[in-house]
């Protein structure tokens, strides 16, 4: 009986993950919130702005009979930059980044950090499966070395297909 509860468990938690990377989407903001997000921000003296590559991976794959076919979501890259070029504040370290497509909401913590003296950002994998073509507005949630939070918005990236 234990061990069926558990059973039952997790897969209501698995219920709420959707989107990949085992994120559980809920309670995330509504798009017209993130529209809200500014597009340039002062961090440490420095004004921020925001690049994104926004891609899903539509290479060719070979399934097996039955097997059902392999997740092609959406691949969603980030960087945050000093608008002169210059070296960011140090400490800066991504913590989520949000796509919205329309009105879809989709988040992902899972995300694989990239920084160097003048860039900060991240990739987040596994999102929906929207279509080559469609315009997202990317949102990153990122701290400071203090601990303070910001957002940073870059608006209209096209889902590009890598073939």
């Amino acid at each position: 009986m234990r061990r069926n509860l558990l059973f039952v468990g997790a897969l209501a938690l698995l219920a709420g993950c959707s989107g990949g990377s085992g994120t559980l989407q809920t309670n995330l903001p509504t798009a017209a919130q993130l529209r809200a997000v500014p597009l340039s921000l002062g961090v440490s003296g420095k004004t921020l702005t925001g690049e994104t590559y926004v891609w899903r991976n539509l290479m060719p794959i070979t399934t097996l009979v039955g097997e059902a076919p392999a997740k092609r979501g959406v691949i969603v890259s980030f960087t945050a930059r000093a608008s002169d070029n210059t070296p960011i504040p140090g400490g800066l370290r991504a913590e989520k980044i949000t796509v919205t497509n329309g009105d879809e909401v989709w988040a992902s913590a899972d995300v694989e950090i990239r920084s160097d003296e003048t860039t900060f950002g991240g990739v987040v994998r596994n999102g929906p499966e929207w279509p080559v073509g469609s315009a997202l507005d990317v949102v990153i949630d990122f701290r400071d070395s203090t601990g303070d939070t910001y957002q940073l918005r870059a608006v209209g990236q096209v889902v590009q297909g890598a073939f």
